[in-house]
């Protein structure tokens, strides 16, 4: 197997949820030594999150494959040092705390780095470590809203909705694994490491290029509906048809849009694909009664040739069942410790040289803890030790039969 890129980079990951994981997610697809960081009392809150899948949570298993993990009790003296300990050896940190929080645990940037001058420390926080929203509490939909990307959903006179998609975690995760391979290579450039100070409403409000272009050039930005792409023209909107389904166009080049327009026999709408006035309603209410003639899949048959920009609007389900997504290995599976195998996303990034790979599914709530531990100079007897008392978590490697179970009183 081809040496994958990131091999020999440790990551300790102290994220939850979905940010962070998301990120770390990347690394350790493409060899990075990515360690999960967890609580030893119930670890990831996504470990517990319905739907449950022999009692695991389904996004803590499609988010934390090839990684592993150990329980360690920052609160504890103890395991405050396995953690230094653990750093010592890791080439990136990754904390998704409140500001001020990882300084109060004596894991902070500053506390690392004297130890660890090429540790690369990246923290991913709701509105970053300065500034007046600082210490506000805040989850994805509340980000989006803030940047105004609610406020364009919905139709034009209706109430905006929460996108279903959390783009400020998503994007945050890639934000965070782009700054990592940054800093990473300054590191490896001149053996110093770096403080990454990473915010959600920073990230998801840089990808709002097409409304800022007219905000900030023009003074006033998009309302609701007012978007090239949300509905303003016939050229890029959704349609119903027979059967009660959607379809949807996005004919933005001219080429397309008459294409679409030849189709239909109407050559007079090519020149009024932009338009602002009476015309846009006649082209509107046109497409609207003549995509209601056929169902989705007699479009589909007809359009998705004909070089009009044009699909389906798909659910879930049939979105993971597409033939183009299992050919491109979008969909792939993996066998994860007391679950067995289990389902995957695959990896977007798709390199000739050096590809990543799905190796082995999400770690069990402190199943490295001892590897790791023993890896950086504690006996087997301090290990117990710790476990027994709480200030780590493990895991014993017991018969097949009875699975995994705990070491210790964990509780």
């Amino acid at each position: 197997m081809t040496d994958l890129p990131l091999e020999g980079i440790r990551v300790l990951d102290l994220s939850r949820w979905l940010p962070g994981p998301y990120g770390t997610l990347f690394l350790a697809d493409f060899g990075a030594d990515v360690i999960r960081v967890e609580d030893t009392a119930e670890g990831d809150p996504y470990r517990q999150l319905k739907p449950l899948v022999q009692g695991h949570g389904a996004r803590h298993l499609m988010l934390n494959r090839n990684k592993r993990g150990v329980g360690i009790n920052l609160k504890d003296p103890r395991g405050r040092e396995a953690f230094w300990r653990l750093a010592d050896t890791a080439h990136v940190v990754f904390d998704q705390f409140r500001p001020g929080v990882a300084a109060r645990l004596g894991i902070d940037y500053e506390t690392l780095a004297a130890r660890n001058p090429r540790l690369v420390y990246c923290s991913l926080s709701g509105f970053g470590q300065d500034g007046p929203y600082r210490d506000v509490v805040a989850h994805d939909p509340v980000y989006q809203g803030l940047a105004g990307i609610v406020s364009l959903m919905g139709h034009p006179g209706g109430p905006p909705f929460i996108p279903p998609v959390c783009m400020a975690d998503i994007t945050s995760g890639l934000m965070s694994a782009l700054a990592i391979v940054i800093a990473l290579r300054h590191a490896e450039r001149t053996g110093q490491g770096q403080y990454i100070d990473l915010s959600l409403y920073d990230t998801v409000l840089s990808t709002l290029v097409t409304p800022a272009s007219l905000a900030l050039f023009t003074g006033r930005g998009p309302r609701q509906g007012e978007e090239r792409h949300a509905g303003r023209y016939p050229c890029s909107a959704v349609y119903e048809t027979s059967d009660g389904r959607y379809i949807v166009f996005c004919a933005t080049e001219n080429h397309f849009w008459a294409n679409l327009c030849r189709f239909f026999c109407r050559e007079d709408f090519i020149d009024h694909q932009w338009d602002d006035g009476p015309k846009r309603e006649e082209m509107f209410t046109f497409f609207r009664e003549a995509f209601k003639a056929r169902s989705q899949d007699e479009w589909v048959r007809l359009l998705w040739d004909r070089q009009v920009a044009f699909g389906p609007v798909r659910t879930i389900d049939e979105a993971f069942s597409d033939e183009h997504i299992r050919h491109r290995q979008m969909v792939t599976h993996v066998e994860t410790p007391g679950v067995g195998t289990t389902p995957q996303i695959g990896l977007p990034i798709k390199l000739s040289s050096t590809p990543g790979s799905i190796r082995h599914g999400a770690p069990l709530h402190g199943q490295h803890t001892e590897d790791l531990l023993l890896e950086v100079g504690y006996s087997a007897q301090e290990i117990e030790v710790m476990a027994r008392e709480g200030a780590i978590k493990v895991r014993v490697r017991d018969c097949e039969q009875e699975g995994p179970v705990l070491r210790g009183d964990l509780s």
